[in-house]
């Protein structure tokens, strides 16, 4: 029976172990419906806080634009040699996605968002003060703080507006006052404020006429802005690029999009025009050189005229010159390009790599003049890599390699050409040698003259060739544009945060549960013991009894009759007595806890009146030696007891004490403290004493020591039937339930049982305790080991079960409505 009884509590406890392990919706419904007013204030309060954060936080907007990237242009032509094409095609092999990330990283450089600073002076910020927040000013500003030197460092000060022609700059330490206009010198350096259209002197009661003004480095106010600025291409096959800025000032956020944009396609522009900006360099120079040689030569002409009065020499020589100049102008064009070839080879070698532009349209020869073009347009790309990469970048590093590549190649075609060149003009040459033999004749100064003219035209034409380079230079240049195009300049798509229903929500939900919260955290950090849960997550020994608070703070609890809650409890506890006594040899009754004050005499006292009601004889011995105090609540002299009988100073009959309280229940009191209360209770004398007491009576109280203290109650075990282990709601530690469950695993004590004291409904609501794990009042054991129904607050026919006596009045009336709205 009693193996069966356990196993079956085990299972029962297992099972509540399971169940704690779910959600339990049961706590949830009976924990708000204990603390709804507070939930309700709290909903009330996060409401309130969240209107307030709404109100006093600063709204940010997002702003956007659309700026369409176009494909760079790629190099095309071919002049029919094999390695010129190579490099055509090594020009060619980035693909479009890497051009326009290229294009989003210079975007997105701090190179470009300095500029964006430096012209619109945004590293200046500009503020007014408030209770809960500042506000900033930009598009409304009333002044203008301006730096006129060099110095750029943070600083900090507060501008006070005294009239339309003067004010005050508030610094740390000192106070300067000036003139709107005027050059100041203040400890950043020398400044000037300027009013702007926004100017006002406010002079109402109320009015504010002081600003703050916080200025920061210029790379720092860049790499803040920097980051604020986002960039992403509309989809994946799309140049099209969505720059959005969110700030808390849209007017500033719409300012920064769009010189952005505007920087991006002058610098784009600008990068464009520089091949031609050091072509028409190259030109100018060979202009001023080839001018100065054609000069020399007209000034040789007029000295030879002058010397030999010479007046018309064409219609002399007509026929000469006529037969001559098809070859002539053979030779002059072949030399022309010769040493166009030249010039350009001596300025690819004298020139730096890193800013050489080839005049590709100098050039006669397509292909050679195709592969300086796709050096132009490689060079330019490398430049604009470097803006946002390293020289030791891969792709930068690949793109240089392809540089030098193309350069050699460019070089050897050079060569090539000018070989070429070099063969013709000995050809054209040797023609015209052949001609001028025919004209040996001429008179020798008709001949130099002729040299003279010769040259004269060579020059003449080189010269005019320049000419027209350099316009058609001039004209591609001012015609270039930018490789990019707002499609849509930026606006305001509004405000972003705060999200007022987002907020306002989340507020909600905070107030919902931090009442729940609060509960929860107060239960976890709580150490004692309050709920049925709190035993059984640490000890599975089993429960058969529940004694509730003893409102009326009478030591003795039950009498005859009572119909009180407390005494159904403690009937309810001597029901389950009879499943632990089940033999009627077993008779005696231990009481022990962890420590002290956890309420054993009261138990103890308050069972052996309930004993003693149903007629049975019952003696309560007061064994807490070190403490007694069962003598002293029932008014017993305590001069004569169990520490004299140990001893043989006092006889069986005179320790029996009659309680006063019922006929059927007598005290043995503790008697003088002694000094050694565990060796008295070894004395053989004891063993004697306790088989008299199992002939003379029904049932033995023990009313012992804390085991948890001293070592009484272990040593009194071998004279017990069962032991009653008080555990006291609010009072008992979690931890000290590991003692009676190593008891009884190691069989110190037998057939240990707990007993919950002093439940008080209020403490489960305070601590949140869920409708499952609820003590609560009426719920007492009628039947076996903890199973039986208790004595609810069922009130048939208007008279309840129990009579509570609790005190009349306005308290009583107060927990009657906490306790009804508990029971909803």
């Amino acid at each position: 029976m009693e193996n069966s009884s356990n196993n079956t509590i085990e299972s029962r406890d297992g099972s509540l172990e399971n169940r704690e392990n779910l959600l339990n919706l049961k706590w949830v419904v009976t924990t708000f419906a204990a603390i709804w007013p507070w939930v309700l204030v709290s909903i009330i309060v996060a409401m309130v806080a969240g209107n307030l954060t709404l109100k006093y936080t600063t709204p940010i907007y997002s702003c956007g634009a659309e700026l369409l990237l176009n494909d760079p242009k790629k190099g095309g032509g071919s002049s029919g040699g094999i390695s010129q094409d190579n490099i055509v095609q090594q020009l060619t092999l980035s693909t479009n996605k890497v051009n326009i990330e290229n294009e989003i990283e210079i975007l997105k450089s701090r190179t470009m968002m300095l500029k964006v600073v430096k012209l619109l002076h945004l590293n200046v910020n500009y503020y007014t003060e408030g209770k809960f927040k500042n506000t900033i000013l930009y598009k409304n500003k009333p002044f203008e703080f301006s730096r006129v030197d060099s110095s750029d460092n943070y600083y900090s000060c507060k501008v006070v507006i005294l009239s339309n022609s003067s004010f005050q700059i508030l610094e740390k330490n000192k106070t300067i006052n000036g003139r709107w206009g005027d050059t100041l010198s203040l400890s950043t350096g020398k400044v000037v404020l300027n009013k702007t259209a926004n100017f006002i002197v406010d002079n109402s009661p109320n009015g504010r006429n002081v600003y703050n003004v916080g200025v920061s480095t210029l790379i720092d106010a860049a790499i803040q802005y920097m980051y604020m600025v986002n960039f992403q291409l509309t989809s994946k096959s799309s140049t099209t690029l969505n720059i959005t800025m969110q700030d808390a000032v849209p007017e500033r956020a719409i300012k920064v999009i769009n010189t952005l944009m505007d920087i991006y396609k002058r610098n784009n522009i600008e990068l464009h025009n520089e091949t031609s900006i050091k072509t028409i360099e190259f030109i100018v120079n060979e202009i001023n050189y080839v001018g100065s040689e054609l000069d020399s030569i007209e000034k040789q002409i007029e000295f030879f005229k002058q010397q030999y009065g010479i007046t018309d020499m064409a219609e002399q020589n007509g026929a000469l010159i006529e037969v001559n100049s098809s070859a002539e102008s053979n030779l002059r064009d072949a030399e022309l390009q010769l040493q166009l070839l030249g010039n350009v080879s001596d300025y690819i070698q004298n020139s730096d790599d890193k800013s050489l532009v080839l005049p590709a349209s100098l050039l006669e020869n397509t292909g050679l003049a195709t592969m300086m073009e796709n050096f132009n347009q490689l060079q330019t790309k490398i430049e604009n890599s470097l803006i946002y990469l390293t020289t030791e970048n891969p792709i930068a590093k690949n793109l240089i390699v392809q540089k030098y590549e193309m350069k050699a190649n460019i070089n050897a075609a050079l060569d090539a050409s000018k070989k070429e060149l070099e063969t013709r003009v000995s050809q054209l040459r040797a023609d015209l040698g052949i001609i001028t033999s025919d004209i040996r004749e001429v008179p020798s100064v008709e001949r130099t003259y002729l040299g003279f003219t010769r040259e004269q035209e060579v020059k003449e034409k080189i010269y005019a060739l320049l000419l027209e380079k350099l316009e058609d230079t001039k004209i591609d240049k001012n015609s270039t544009v930018s490789d990019a195009q707002i499609i849509d300049p930026a606006i305001n798509k509004g405000m972003v945060k705060p999200d007022r229903n987002k907020i306002l929500i989340s507020f909600f939900i905070v107030g919902l549960i931090l009442p729940f919260g609060l509960i929860l955290l107060r239960r976890t950090l709580n150490i004692r013991i309050i709920s049925k849960g709190d035993i059984h997550r640490v000890c599975k020994l089993p429960i058969v009894g529940e004694i509730g608070n003893n409102g009326s703070n009478k030591r003795i609890a039950v009498q005859k009759n009572s119909r009180s809650l407390i005494s159904e409890q403690f009937r309810a506890l001597r029901t389950n007595l009879q499943y632990l006594l089940t033999n009627s040899s077993n008779k005696v009754i231990m009481i022990t806890s962890s420590m002290s004050s956890e309420g054993k005499s009261f138990i103890a006292v308050n069972l052996s009146i309930t004993l003693a009601m149903t007629g049975k004889k019952v003696a309560l011995m007061e064994l807490d030696l070190r403490k007694p105090k069962i003598s002293k609540l029932f008014g017993i002299d305590n001069s004569n007891g169990f520490s004299n009988y140990a001893i043989n100073k006092t006889s069986y009959a005179e320790i029996l004490v009659p309680s006063g309280v019922d006929e059927n229940l007598f005290i043995i009191p503790s008697g003088p403290i002694p000094p050694n209360p565990s060796e008295l209770i070894m004395l053989p004398s004891i063993e004697e004493l306790f088989e008299r007491l199992r002939q003379d009576f029904d049932f033995i109280i023990l009313d012992t020591s804390p085991v948890g203290l001293v070592t009484d109650a272990l040593l009194l075990d071998k004279f017990s039937d069962t032991t009653l282990y008080i555990v006291r709601q609010g009072y008992t530690y979690k931890q000290q339930l590991a003692i009676p469950t190593d008891l009884h695993y190691s069989q110190k004590l037998k057939k240990i049982n707990l007993v919950i004291n002093d439940i008080l409904s209020s403490r489960e609501r305070t601590y949140g305790y869920g409708y499952e794990e609820n003590y609560g009042y009426g719920y007492g054991y009628g039947y076996g080991y903890g199973y039986g129904y208790g004595y609810g607050s069922y009130k048939p026919y208007g008279n309840s079960y129990y009579i509570d006596d609790e005190k009349k009045g306005i308290s009583k009336f107060i927990r009657k409505i906490f306790r009804r709205k508990i029971e909803k």
